[in-house]
């Protein structure tokens, strides 16, 4: 798949890219250099950065909803979705 769904940081430092098999990658905004990935479980349907730039939501093909600290690069929450609806666009 190519890379074609992406979201960009408010301050557009970050690009934001809907990879394969769950991730999601990330490349410096100026540079367009790798700067890390994040992983999901099954595939990223769709992502979005907070307002503050400080995280990104993402929906994966399990139905669930991931937020993601960009500086740590850590998952800090993920909501389960109870009646399994599958999200394919959001925004935060």
């Amino acid at each position: 798949r190519s890379l074609e769904r992406f979201s960009i940081s408010p301050d557009g430092k970050i690009i934001a890219f809907v990879g394969n098999d769950g991730y999601i990658i990330l490349l410096d905004g100026k540079s367009r250099q790798w700067i890390g990935d994040l992983k999901m479980n099954g595939s990223v349907r769709a992502i979005s950065f907070t307002p503050d730039g400080e995280y990104i939501m993402g929906s994966g093909s399990d139905g669930d909803v991931y937020r993601w600290h960009i500086r740590s690069r850590r998952c800090i929450e993920r909501f389960h979705n109870q009646d399994g609806t599958i999200t394919s666009s959001m925004a935060s």
